[in-house]
């Protein structure tokens, strides 16, 4: 931690689970890196990208921006370019989750809210109805940080279902502080792994 600038030694926070690479290796590699200062009210960026054979696994990051409503800006800059749709119909997905299902580009996509956490999948020419059932049944289960400020603080989770695999993005605000995770498709269970990491941030 003596390495990290005070802005980021002070909200620094790691999860205290990754995933495992698909290909089921169990030597991955940790690769740090710093960002900012920089336009957007950002003041420091640390990110850490874990990879093992088959390419990036996941990885997590932690920024501090000058004001709440440049750090609320920037989650929903964040992510992976899902969105809610502006058309959609009501599709149940369990656990008392009725999502907003819609297309957005080349992209079907099932979205709701969960609190301040608005959660969108998408996949390709298909609703992904399954992945959008296991997040649905996780949630329901276990809780994730909560946004700061309370009310309006803002946190965005973003699964693109693809051929190859899952992308999962996981971010949140906390007041000025933004946290994020994330899986790439070489991660095993892309979808639970990323919520898992949310879940399992801890202080360093």
């Amino acid at each position: 931690m003596s390495r990290l600038p005070d802005s980021l030694a002070a909200i620094a926070e790691a999860p205290m689970v990754v995933p495992l690479p698909s290909d089921g290796s169990e030597v991955m590699r940790y690769k740090p890196s710093m960002s900012g200062p920089s336009s957007g009210g950002l003041i420091a960026r640390y990110q850490v990208t874990i990879t093992s054979t088959p390419g990036a696994v996941s990885g997590f990051a932690m920024a501090s921006y000058q004001t709440t409503k440049e750090a609320a800006a920037a989650v929903a800059a964040d992510g992976l370019g899902l969105s809610f749709p502006t058309s959609s119909t009501s599709v149940a997905i369990g656990s008392d989750i009725v999502a907003h299902a819609g297309r957005i580009g080349s992209e079907d996509v099932l979205a709701w809210q969960e609190g301040q956490w608005k959660v969108v999948v998408g996949e390709a020419n298909n609703l992904p109805m399954t992945d959008a059932e296991i997040m649905a049944a996780y949630l329901h289960t276990h809780f994730l940080p909560a946004p700061q400020p309370v009310g309006t603080g803002r946190g965005t989770i973003q699964v693109m279902v693809e051929n190859h695999g899952i992308n999962a993005d996981v971010v949140w605000q906390e007041n000025r502080s933004l946290y994020q995770v994330r899986t790439y498709p070489a991660a095993q269970d892309g979808v639970l792994a990323a919520l898992s990491m949310a879940v399992n941030m801890q202080k360093y």
